[in-house]
C-alpha cells in the first residue's frame, strides 16, 4: 500500500462512527487510528527535529564564518607585528653598526694621540674631537 493509499484509508476511517461498530471492529478502529496518530506524532517529532537541525547548522556556519573572519584578521595583525619586528630589528642593527664605528672611532683618535704622546687626560677637550665624545 502506497502512502497516499494510505492516507485515503485513514481520511475515510476519520467519517467511520465508532458507536455504530461491533466490538471486534471497533477495537481494530482504534488500534488503527493509535497507529495513525502515533505515526503523525512522529512524523511531526521528525520534521522539528529536522528543522532545529537545520537552524542549528546554520548557526554553527554563521560562527565558524565569524571566527574564520576574527583569525584571517589576527594573522594579518601578527604578520604586520612581525614585519614591524624586522623593521626594528634592521635598526637596531644600524644603530648597533653605528655605535661600534663611533667607538672604535674614538680609540683610534686615543691610539694616534698616545703614539704621538700628546695624551694628558685633557685631550677629551681638543675641538677638533668634541663630537666624537658626544656620541660615545
Amino acid at each position: 500500500m502506497s502512502n497516499e493509499e494510505a492516507n485515503k484509508v485513514l481520511e475515510e476511517l476519520h467519517e467511520v462512527r465508532p458507536e455504530k461498530l461491533n466490538d471486534k471492529a471497533k477495537r481494530l478502529f482504534e488500534a488503527i487510528m493509535t497507529i495513525a496518530n502515533s505515526r503523525d506524532e512522529i512524523e511531526y517529532k521528525c520534521k522539528k527535529a529536522l528543522e532545529d537541525l537545520v537552524k542549528l547548522e546554520k548557526e554553527k556556519n554563521e560562527k565558524i564564518r565569524e571566527l574564520e573572519s576574527d583569525l584571517y584578521e589576527a594573522n594579518n595583525r601578527i604578520n604586520d607585528l612581525l614585519d614591524l619586528v624586522k623593521q626594528k630589528d634592521k635598526e637596531i642593527e644600524y644603530w648597533k653598526e653605528q655605535a661600534e664605528g663611533y667607538s672604535g672611532l674614538a680609540k683610534q683618535i686615543e691610539q694616534d694621540y698616545r703614539e704621538q704622546g700628546e695624551i694628558n687626560n685633557g685631550w677629551r677637550n681638543m675641538e677638533r674631537y668634541k663630537w666624537v665624545w658626544r656620541l660615545i
